[in-house]
């Protein structure tokens, strides 16, 4: 079975994002986020309630927590696409077209500056997300298959029997 894609930023943020759940506390890391910003402005409110209550005069330290907050909410909704975009165009495959076979033994990959092959057992894991599979060769690098590279539904499907039956740990969607 053949897929041929044109790899794209979608296909990068897919594979990052997939890399994200499966960090150690990806189950976490939302609540953990919320939880700060929550405090700090909490804090910062706090802060600024007691100053004006007892009739004292607001200064510039009063409203650090809420700063700080703003700054990770900035980090993480603005400068963190910022570094990923910059990221990716530094791999240089952005509109590249890539091929995997994939067959009994394995997937050979052939794409520009790199042609490889893997036997089924170098592929630790497979998930499936809404638009691609990806394949992992260990916990932090995968294979990205855009669903767009199969012909159809029915070469999807069988590509999905087949990692069933050739990789142990797989998550597909129901």
């Amino acid at each position: 079975m053949n897929v041929t894609f044109t790899y794209t930023y979608l296909d990068y943020l897919a594979l990052t994002k997939a890399m994200e759940k499966h960090g150690r506390f990806a189950k976490y890391s939302r609540i953990i986020y919320l939880l700060i910003i929550v405090s700090n402005l909490a804090a910062g409110a706090f802060f600024i309630f007691e100053t004006l209550s007892n009739g004292g005069t607001l200064k510039l330290f009063h409203f650090v927590n809420i700063g700080l907050a703003l700054l990770i909410i900035i980090l993480i909704n603005v400068l963190k696409p910022i570094y990923l975009k910059r990221h990716y165009k530094k791999q240089m495959i952005d509109g590249k077209e890539i091929k995997i076979d994939f067959s009994d033994q394995g997937l050979a990959v052939d794409m520009p500056s790199f042609n490889g092959t893997h036997d089924w057992p170098a592929i630790i894991r497979a998930d499936e997300e809404p638009g691609h599979f990806l394949l992992w060769i260990n916990k932090v690098q995968a294979y990205c298959v855009p669903k767009r590279g199969f012909v159809n539904a029915t070469d999807i499907n069988n590509f999905k029997l087949l990692l069933s039956e050739k990789v142990e740990d797989q998550d597909f969607i129901k």
